[in-house]
């Protein structure tokens, strides 16, 4: 009989111990600077992930992590350093999980007595999954965007593995298990990946680290005390999740056309004025050059340079009711002489062309 094994990841998608390699290189394959390795003792891979020991090649094939130490994330900082992430904790608890009567709350932790902190009635039916995922839920709800990067840490694997593994499958196959039946939880799942493209869209970044739940760590812990005195409240309705999920995804498409417009308007529009040097020969003017020797440099003007000479005109009675708006001064001065009018001579309408263009 095989000896048990423990894959541990210290740094990847989702930290922890895995009992197989297929979850491991889950968390670990493409990852840049992933590090895992596999243990036969349990206590060593959970001291592995914790900090201590070096990273070495698993006995499982791997992927290639020595060549991704050259690749470091310019803008996103690194996970270890936590000091460029706002770091938060969620956590769900259930007491009597699974059995009629059961009871559920939902908490997040920032700190010590800080007002952002929350502890509320899991809404609808109580299990333990579903308290773990709306924590993360109103986390995201209650959390001000702002472009400084965002780390969730949380206990549940399950929560984690919902929206960093199999999302992707759901998203195509209807949210359905490999039976056909419909998973559970997909209305709450759904608002939260809507919530994410929201801050993904502004510009924020959202990660996820798993903690080991009741081992002492400040944080959790201080999520799990939340989660618990949100057990004791009132119990809350259901929530409308489909309808919050159109919501929601209206506001995410609502972002997603104002950033290419505004992608668009930045690619199109000239922001500095750079001078453009030009031989006084290739430059029709009327007007002798101060030095033929010397080149003359122009520096294109932006819209709102040029002076406004704009001089409105109204037509007499025998003219077209068209009316000229105004007329500016073109951008680079043109010598009429230099331009063959005769080539635009199709565009221009003749009184009976012009006559029945009105008259449709």
């Amino acid at each position: 009989m095989p000896k048990a094994a423990y894959y541990a990841v210290q740094r990847g998608r989702s930290t922890g111990i895995y009992d197989s390699w297929d979850d491991c290189e889950a968390q670990v394959k493409g990852f840049l600077g992933a590090k895992y390795k596999k243990f036969l003792n349990r206590a060593e891979a959970e001291a592995f992930v914790a900090g201590g020991g070096p990273a070495a090649p698993s006995a499982a094939p791997s992927t290639s992590v020595a060549a991704s130490k050259n690749l470091q994330a310019t803008k996103t900082p690194d996970e270890d350093d936590e000091s460029g992430f706002i770091v938060v904790y969620t956590d769900g608890a259930c007491k009597g999980n699974g059995k009629n009567g059961s009871v559920a709350g939902v908490g997040v932790w920032w700190g010590p007595n800080d007002p952002r902190n929350i502890a509320e009635r899991c809404p609808g039916d109580q299990t333990n999954n579903r308290a773990e995922l709306i924590a993360i839920l109103r986390m995201l709800e209650e959390t001000p965007i702002t472009p400084k990067p965002l780390l969730v840490k949380s206990d549940s694997q399950y929560s984690i593995k919902c929206l960093t593994e199999w999302i992707s499958k759901w998203q195509s196959n209807g949210f359905r298990l490999a039976d056909g039946s419909p998973i559970k939880n997909a209305g709450i799942i759904r608002c939260i990946w809507s919530l994410l493209g929201i801050r993904e869209a502004s510009g924020q970044k959202v990660r996820f680290k798993y903690v080991k739940g009741h081992s002492g760590h400040v944080g959790n812990d201080g999520a799990d005390d939340m989660a618990n005195r949100g057990a004791l409240l009132p119990i809350l309705q259901e929530r409308d999740w489909e309808t919050e999920e159109r919501q929601l995804q209206q506001q995410l498409e609502a972002l997603q056309k104002k950033r290419t417009r505004t992608s668009f308007f930045q690619a199109n529009t000239t922001t500095t004025s750079k001078p453009v040097t030009l031989e006084p020969a290739s430059i029709a003017s009327t007007s002798k050059p101060s030095s033929p020797t010397k080149p003359l440099t122009l520096t294109p003007k932006m819209q709102h340079d040029i002076p406004d000479t704009r001089k409105p005109f109204t037509p007499s009675m025998h003219q077209s009711p068209l009316k000229v708006i105004y007329a500016g001064p073109p951008l680079i001065p043109v010598n009429p002489r230099d331009v063959n009018f005769d080539d635009y001579a199709d565009c221009l309408l003749d009184d009976e062309d012009l006559a029945n263009e009105l008259s449709d």
